[in-house]
């Protein structure tokens, strides 16, 4: 009995952070009423960074989550908001870096900037638009 009662507990933690989860995500998308894929791309336009970087990153960021058409903003930062851990980031510039048609930095390290300087979306599309050039 004391193996199903372990079961059954982790299962009772699983579903509360589940909820909670969704809690944070809900009152956050509330909070950013009128922010969409057009405000992200504005936010880095004076910077040269291309519309359509900016819009697979917002795509890519809106399907990690459960919440529909959750307004992704240039100051999340990716491992509160989208749990993402270092590995999950490299994974994260390699999936979007093919996507974007850029070369993919060697090892952890490109043009003097390692990967764990990433930290919010912001970093993450400059990061990449300098895998461009």
């Amino acid at each position: 009995m004391g193996y199903l009662a372990g079961i059954g507990i982790a299962v009772a933690a699983f579903i509360c952070l589940v909820f909670v989860t969704l809690a944070q995500q809900l009152s956050l998308k509330k909070a950013r009423q009128g922010q969409n894929i057009i405000t992200f791309t504005e936010y880095f336009s004076g910077e040269g960074i291309p519309d359509y970087l900016c819009r697979e990153v917002y795509r890519y960021f809106q399907n990690l989550l459960w919440i529909r058409d959750f307004p992704v903003h240039p100051k999340d930062d990716l491992a509160k908001i989208y749990g993402l851990s270092d590995e999950d980031i490299f994974d994260t510039v390699v999936a979007l870096t093919e996507v974007c048609g850029y070369q993919l930095p060697l090892g952890k390290e490109t043009i003097g900037r390692p990967i764990g300087n990433i930290v919010l979306v912001e970093d993450l599309v400059r990061f990449l638009f300098f895998q461009k050039i």
